[in-house]
């Protein structure tokens, strides 16, 4: 390699350049501050964050096309999971009928709400059923045929429980089919007035007991989504849009978010429509088991994971930023014993860090789960230019 001499034409340019930093430094100075600014802005407006994972696999992938081809051919949306557990299973169906009925009110977020069984299923829930199921149940209504008629014309608690005081008061002494069924249904009744009960005693609007309650209270888990012996209850739904969610979030409406939610603690929306669902979900969760207390709730699914990534790694990636450039910065004042020179080295960074991220969003246009760490990387390795600087100024 030709080493660089006085004569040379690049000795000569950088001592012009020198001459000129000296003699005019404002003609250096502001045009610096001005696209610093300008790349700072930049960056926060159109630099955006991709948190797809299909994304992180090369398109030229054979697998990765065969992938694609079939999301397309086959869209489906990814679940929005409420799980709810607890030992009470009472307390479980109160918790996913209360927030699936407030899912199932904003259209806007969520659609194809589904944590019930059969009855959601209409007329042709019985073609589910096989031929042994069919017969006991047919025989379980001609049973309660009677109970059923008497009081189907009910509407609230106080027809029903004057019916009942009625059918009690002008039953026959004498063993009857209507006395029959009046006498077997008293376990459904009182399984109907303590739900009532403990509907009225909770805030929000209390569920119906559901059919289930007429025939075999201990068959209502049957009637929901569960697992573990109806100890855990689950409700989905999905986002009405996956096509708005193929824009990612930019570095401006994340800082703006962020305000919101630590300054004035009010609900952000990033214009997916994923972010704002899942938001809403956890609210309306946390909502929910305060009404229905007793109980462990969670929220999971595939745009739940996705968004608390995102934010995570956000969130994670500037705290490591902060920290490396303070370290950094401080490093450089004990190993030279001085603050003036690191300073200045530090602040250098910085711009530099902002022409940076100005490139990035010029030439990328976003940053993924992978890439967003760059930052504190590049803050770690960029420094070394300022040492090397600063010691061959001393020597």
């Amino acid at each position: 390699m030709k080493a660089l001499t006085r004569k040379s034409l690049l000795a000569r340019a950088l001592g012009k350049l020198a001459d000129g930093v000296i003699l005019q430094p404002r003609w250096f100075f502001y045009p610096q501050l001005i696209l610093f600014l300008g790349s700072i802005a930049y960056t926060i407006f159109f630099l955006q964050f991709d948190m797809d994972r299909d994304h992180l696999v090369g398109s030229n992938q054979s697998y990765q096309k065969n992938y694609l081809v079939f999301r397309k051919e086959f869209p489906q949306p990814d679940d929005l999971v409420v799980v709810v557990q607890s030992d009470d299973i009472e307390k479980n169906r109160q918790f996913i009928e209360r927030i699936g009925a407030k899912m199932k009110a904003e259209t806007n977020l969520f659609v194809d709400v589904f944590y019930k069984g059969m009855p959601d299923l209409g007329k042709k829930a019985l073609l589910f059923l096989d031929e042994d199921d069919l017969t006991n149940l047919q025989g379980k209504l001609n049973d309660e045929m009677p109970f059923v008629q008497q009081f189907s014309q009910t509407t609230n608690l106080i027809s029903f429980f004057d019916q009942i005081n009625t059918a009690f008061r002008t039953s026959p002494r004498e063993e009857n089919a209507q006395t029959k069924s009046l006498l077997d249904a008293i376990p459904a009744l009182q399984q109907i007035v303590s739900q009532a009960d403990d509907g009225l005693k909770r805030p929000g609007n209390p569920p119906s007991p559901g059919v289930m309650a007429l025939f075999d209270p201990s068959a209502v888990a049957s009637n929901y989504i569960t697992f573990a012996d109806g100890k855990m209850f689950i409700a989905t739904a999905h986002a009405p849009s996956e096509a708005i969610n193929d824009v990612p979030p930019t570095l401006g409406m994340l800082i703006k978010n962020a305000i919101l939610e630590n300054f004035f603690h009010k609900r952000t929306t990033t214009g997916d429509l994923n972010s704002d669902a899942v938001e809403r979900l956890r609210e309306l969760a946390i909502q929910t088991q305060a009404e229905v207390g007793g109980v462990n709730v969670g929220i999971t699914g595939q745009p739940v994971l996705d968004y608390d990534e995102m934010t995570q790694s956000q969130k994670d990636t500037t705290l490591a930023g902060i920290v490396s450039l303070f370290l950094c910065a401080l490093i450089f004042i004990y190993g030279y014993n001085e603050t003036g020179r690191p300073i200045k080295a530090t602040i250098c960074l910085i711009v530099g860090m902002a022409y940076t991220l100005a490139f990035a969003t010029l030439a990328v246009g976003h940053l993924n789960v992978l890439t967003i760490t760059f930052v504190p990387i590049l803050i770690g390795l960029a420094i070394d230019y300022a040492v090397h600087l600063v010691t061959r100024y001393e020597e």
